[in-house]
């Protein structure tokens, strides 16, 4: 391997290394689940490109083609979940249970039929079913975030990065001969693109932790709704919806039963949910169109120079469906089980 390659490789497993050594260090104490995450997602493509650079020192080539296989076949079972899980692309229970289930079984399937088949075969099964997984990665966060979930493309962006240096190491290893510096450099490159994301969407996910602490935290007098101004009743539009006669749209949302969740669980789970329900209408990243609380249990959207009436009841229906969904409240402490404890609303 030249210089420039080896330089490019060691900057990929530098930067792999001190990805996992921040998530343990951000992530221990507060949430050990994200950090065993993060860990998980910034070493297994370092573990991949380590089995497919010829980091084993195995001579029986036969012996390391198996290996590479079952490395192969490994690495997507255990990563492809918990990324997707990481970067909130599968949140509920049942699915997360069905997808390990699924990828579980489609990794002893495989492996098995890496075991008994030829060395070189054993090898291209890895690397199919690799990129199969990696694929429907791609294909399950592309339609999410066609859905309107930001933090899915994040999810897209990280797999097919993996999957581009995966592919090139994957073609390195069959084709020795061809392995050009610049073959590594894109595949290093590639995995450090793939890390950039992991790191994007753990601080993403870490700093809603922490604003969901403080809002349980905070008590009666602290709007849970950060960054958003009231808009009372009676007073002006936010903003300057309007002020040149044009049409303006105007649609009021009221929680209605907040009041009861508050008498039930307590101040904690009120402002979580709330907060919730305000994160939600932030996340449907609606072109010009300004949010305002309104009451104690309300939001309104303005949206200015509207005149299109359908698409205005078409956003109703959206916003009903999006804060519609049920709401697990936490009601402890513990910053890392917010999500997991607590009552179902």
């Amino acid at each position: 391997m030249q210089t420039i390659a080896v330089g490019f490789w060691g900057a990929f497993f530098g930067s792999a290394l001190f990805a996992s050594a921040t998530a343990i260090l951000a992530f221990s104490r507060s949430a050990p689940r994200v950090a065993f995450t993060g860990v998980l997602s910034a070493m297994l493509p370092a573990v991949y490109a380590l089995a497919f650079l010829d980091g084993l020192l195995l001579a029986d080539p036969e012996q390391l083609q198996r290996l590479r296989a079952l490395t192969a076949i490994a690495c997507a079972a255990v990563l492809v979940v918990p990324l997707l899980m990481l970067l909130g692309v599968v949140r509920r229970r049942n699915a997360l249970a069905t997808a390990r289930w699924l990828m579980l079984g489609a990794a002893i399937a495989a492996s098995l039929l890496a075991a008994f088949v030829p060395p070189l075969e054993a090898l291209v099964v890895g690397i199919v079913v690799a990129s199969l997984v990696g694929v429907a990665g791609i294909a399950v966060s592309a339609r999410i975030a066609w859905k309107g979930e930001p933090s899915a493309w994040v999810a897209c962006a990280a797999l097919a990065s993996v999957c581009i240096g995966m592919w090139f190491v994957d073609w390195m290893a069959v084709h020795p001969e061809g392995a050009t510096w610049q073959l590594h450099a894109l595949s290093a490159l590639a995995g450090m693109t793939y890390l950039m994301c992991i790191a994007a969407a753990m601080w993403t996910r870490y700093a809603y932790l922490i604003d969901v602490m403080q809002v349980m935290r905070q008590g009666p007098g602290y709007d849970p709704v950060t960054r958003l101004r009231i808009w009372e009743l009676g007073a002006p539009a936010p903003g300057r919806a309007g002020i040149d006669s044009h049409p303006v749209g105007v649609i009021a949302v009221c929680i209605a039963n907040l009041k009861a969740l508050e008498e039930l669980h307590g101040r904690a789970a009120y402002n979580h949910a709330l907060f919730v329900c305000a994160s939600r209408l932030r996340r449907l990243s609606l072109p010009a169109v300004e949010i305002a609380r309104s009451g104690e249990e309300g939001f309104v959207l303005v949206l200015r120079r509207f005149s299109d009436v359908e698409r205005l009841v078409d956003l109703a229906r959206t916003i009903e469906a999006r804060l519609g969904r049920p709401v697990r409240l936490g009601t402890g402490g513990d910053i890392g089980r917010i999500e997991e404890e607590g009552a179902l609303w």
